[in-house]
């Protein structure tokens, strides 16, 4: 059986099939042969593709015992997770009214939290970096991968955190109100006054010892790589005397990409840089510490080691 030529996206499921065809294209290298580059896992079936240059698809066959095997797990998997917050949520709610936010998280709620990751039967492990502070308080920035992320996030980051949240969301039944428990620092719509709104809050949130964790790059990836980040988060970090903290994350885009439901397991990296200091810096440096950033967390993802950022 043929396999249609492609050159952006894996080829999609045919209904009826006895055998699954998957499309795999590799990138030629300089000598016109292939492979060149690392493919990326993607598609709900765990089809290949990558994001250089295209050569010819190769097909391949996925045994559709293995296909149902995943949507069933997956399907276990996503119940598991939204009962597992349920659960935690109703747990916290009779605590909260009489014990503060930050010392209900210490006990465990955030860890409990950042446990939903591992539903994907992906194992996760953390490296940091020698300079990384844990005890003090800092703006996190995080590559945005999956819709996992923020679980991701809880469960890594060493102090007491906070998330900074669409206003909207905060108003979604059970995820808005779970967001609000967290002390959410709603962003509103209208930019009039937006960034003075979210820095107070900001302080509000570091005087009471609370971190934040931001996505700076605003949605998840579509191909698994760094998009730019954005500024905003670097003014409120430098307005509120918050030092920032670069978090890179590595395999979660291929467990579970944005638009896909069926989990597909495998390993997740995460890599804590150190705290870099943002008192002093003018307008001028913060879009050029978003860029540095951006290029920071994309080395690692890559599997290289990033250079130290410096604005010097």
């Amino acid at each position: 059986m043929g396999v249609p030529t492609t050159k952006s996206r894996p080829l999609p499921f045919t209904a009826g099939m006895h055998r699954r065809p998957v499309g795999v294209v590799l990138p030629l290298a300089e000598d016109g042969l292939y492979p060149s580059h690392e493919c990326r896992v993607v598609g709900w079936a765990g089809c290949l593709y990558t994001d250089e240059a295209f050569a010819r698809p190769i097909p391949m066959w996925y045994p559709p015992c293995m296909i149902v095997v995943r949507i069933v797990w997956s399907i276990i998997a996503w119940l598991l997770a939204i009962g597992w917050m349920c659960v935690l949520f109703v747990l916290a709610v009779p605590f909260l009214p009489f014990i503060p936010f930050k010392y209900v998280q210490k006990k465990g709620f955030a860890q409990l939290f950042g446990l939903i990751p591992y539903v994907t039967l992906s194992p996760m492990r953390t490296q940091h970096h020698p300079d990384f502070d844990p005890k003090r308080t800092a703006l996190y920035l995080q590559n945005h991968n999956s819709v996992l992320d923020a679980h991701v996030g809880l469960a890594v980051i060493p102090t007491v955190v906070c998330g900074l949240q669409n206003e909207a969301h905060l108003h979604v039944p059970i995820y808005g109100w779970l967001m609000r428990m967290g002390k959410a620092i709603p962003v509103p719509a209208n930019r009039s006054g937006r960034l003075e709104i979210i820095t107070k809050a900001a302080q509000s949130r570091a005087a009471e010892g609370i971190s934040i964790l931001v996505f700076p790059e605003g949605h998840r990836t579509r191909d698994g790589r760094v998009r730019d980040y954005r500024t905003g988060g670097l003014f409120m970090a430098r307005d509120a005397g918050l030092p920032i903290v670069p978090i890179c994350v590595r395999g979660l885009y291929e467990v579970l990409p944005r638009g896909q439901w069926i989990i597909r397991p495998g390993k997740i990296e995460v890599y804590i840089g150190p705290q870099i200091e943002t008192a002093g810096l003018n307008d001028e440096q913060i879009p050029l510490l978003a860029a540095k950033l951006t290029a920071y967390t994309q080395t690692w993802v890559d599997g290289q080691e990033p250079e130290p950022i410096r604005l010097g």
